[in-house]
């Protein structure tokens, strides 16, 4: 799971740097090195050395972490569609403002 909010974040950020990742993630830059060069290592993600400063890498997603991230996509959006057909409209407007404020209580990290 971990990974996949890697790979997510990377997609919606473009091509972040390590650091632009690690606020996104709200982790440590050391812990969002360790599951970059993870996802480098299984083919999901490349690291790119910047042109305008050589210490700084941006990240990208390779197509095989593009098709999984895409994948993660379609699954919650089918696991949504499946929700809201079990219940009414009322129920769908409730169940969305309790989710809604679990993420602002934890902050979006569940």
């Amino acid at each position: 799971i971990p990974q996949l909010n890697y790979l997510e974040a990377i997609h919606a950020l473009g091509e972040p740097t390590i650091t632009d990742l690690a606020g996104r993630l709200n982790f440590s830059k050391a812990s969002v090195t360790a599951g970059v060069q993870k996802l480098v290592e299984l083919g999901y993600v490349h690291k790119t050395q910047s042109t305008a400063d050589r210490r700084v890498y941006h990240v990208g997603l390779t197509a095989s972490g593009a098709e999984l991230a895409a994948a993660k996509t379609r699954a919650l959006s089918a696991y949504e569609a499946f929700i809201k057909s079990a219940l009414s409209e009322e129920e769908s407007r409730q169940l969305q403002a309790i989710l809604e404020k679990l993420v602002r209580h934890f902050g979006g990290g569940l």
